[in-house]
């Protein structure tokens, strides 16, 4: 090529050249592409905040059960679907004179003894007890972690014993959805405006809800021994069919009876325990039978608790006498299939309730007002709940130092029971007498 070629094809190239029209809905593509990069990165950011939070806070939220994202996808409003399984009642709202009073101060709770506790956060949780000896059934609601009560519609529920007809339960799934069950199993999907009996295939002896799932332990053969898993994916569903990998689960004692199953839950774990057997699920899909930790002469009372997916402690009682039960407790860190003796429990009392929120916080209820004891070095040592005049039955975690309780109906101390420091020292909100 010459150099006046050259020349000539560079001056073309220095001219400026007119601009193409973009393609028809091109910056409409653009922006979209734009606006889902954005979103995405918000939730990958968002996701790791959940997943943050959720690691901070122990698997159950009290009474052996805590809180991690525990979440079920539902309406305010109860499902038309459920017609056919339920009843819905509509109780009549608190009287006005009833509905600013606290546990320390008013008429509406006054006689109320808590059996059942449990909360959705670090505020926010319901009471379940009675309003006299064995019933009816009276729910009561606090906003402060506590510190005050405030009577709510209950179920009709005329009787709350832990081992006869009535209902001893309630568990909430999240701030809408929650439960009371027993004898009878009762919805909620309003925070407790409202609540609509379930047909259930027998006695709810316990219930746990984590992850959009809930679980029960039910007694189909009234008082046999032999409990069932059922499981529902969702709040709205009903329960129709047993856990078909978990075969009837045989107790040593009537299911009728005190704590004859339990469930606990972290994340996506689920252990169910009874009779002498301990099943495991890493996704409530697959199921394990696990070695069960308790020699077979402890184990007329059995208890459970999950710190993580993977952790659990484990806590058996046996040959109870006059108060008194000899007990062993044991912790596994690869979700059952090996287990660690601990060192011995108080026999004072029978083991109604163990509460883990790390590997080193183990915190156990006793009924027969005994008290409770607590460990915080990873089960060497125990000693007792400094909880004054309450006995301690009732515990659990809602994070890995803060634990709430109940005091054991038989001691008529009628107390709520808080912790900040993993059960060291203790708060007791009183109801009134």
């Amino acid at each position: 090529m010459s150099s006046e070629e050259q020349d000539r094809i560079e001056a073309m190239l220095r001219e400026p050249a007119d601009r193409l029209p973009p393609p028809d809905g091109a910056w409409t593509r653009v922006r979209r592409r734009a606006w889902r990069r954005k979103w995405a990165k918000a939730g990958i950011v968002v996701a790791a905040g959940l997943v943050i939070t959720a690691g901070a806070v122990p698997a159950a939220l009290a009474v052996r059960h805590t809180s991690n994202d525990q979440t079920l996808q539902v309406t305010n409003t109860p499902t038309p679907g459920l017609g056919h399984h339920s009843t819905l009642f509509r109780p009549a709202p608190p009287s006005p004179s009833s509905t600013p009073t606290t546990a320390r101060n008013g008429q509406p709770l006054a006689g109320f003894t808590p059996i059942s506790v449990s909360f959705v956060s670090q505020t926010v949780g319901w009471v379940w007890g009675s309003a006299g000896p064995a019933g009816p059934g009276v729910i009561a609601a606090t906003t402060d972690g506590g510190h005050t009560w405030v009577r709510r519609p209950a179920p009709p529920v005329t009787a709350t014993d832990v081992a006869g007809s009535g209902d001893s339960g309630i568990r909430y799934a999240n701030g809408q959805v929650g439960y009371v069950f027993g004898a009878d199993t009762f919805m909620t999907l309003d925070a407790g405006l409202h609540w609509q009996r379930i047909r259930m295939p027998g006695r709810v002896v316990d219930l746990e809800a984590m992850n959009g799932r809930v679980w029960a332990l039910i007694d189909t053969c009234s008082g046999c021994g032999s409990l069932r898993l059922y499981t529902a994916p969702d709040a709205v569903s009903v329960f129709t069919a047993a856990t078909p990998e978990v075969p009837p689960l045989t107790g040593v004692r009537p299911a009728s009876a005190d704590n004859p199953g339990t469930i606990a839950v972290n994340g996506t774990a689920v252990y169910a325990m009874a009779g002498g057997a301990l099943w495991f699920s890493p996704d409530s899909i697959h199921w394990y039978r696990m070695p069960m930790p308790c020699p077979g002469a402890d184990r007329t009372n059995e208890t459970i608790s999950a710190w993580s997916p993977d952790g659990v402690v484990a806590v058996c009682g046996g040959q109870p006498s006059a108060g008194s039960e000899p007990k062993t407790a044991y912790k596994s860190t690869d979700h059952g299939q090996s287990w660690t003796e601990l060192a011995a429990p108080p026999a004072t009392g029978y083991p109604a309730a163990v509460s883990a929120g790390t590997a080193d916080d183990i915190l156990l209820g006793t009924t027969h007002e005994a008290g409770g004891s607590v460990t915080n070095n990873a089960g060497h040592t125990w000693t007792p709940t400094r909880t004054r005049a309450a006995h301690l039955s009732f515990v659990g975690f809602i994070s890995t130092t803060h634990v709430v309780g109940l005091a054991d109906p038989s001691d008529r101390s009628r107390a709520f029971l808080s912790s900040n420091d993993a059960g060291h020292t203790w708060t007791l909100t009183t109801f009134p007498p």
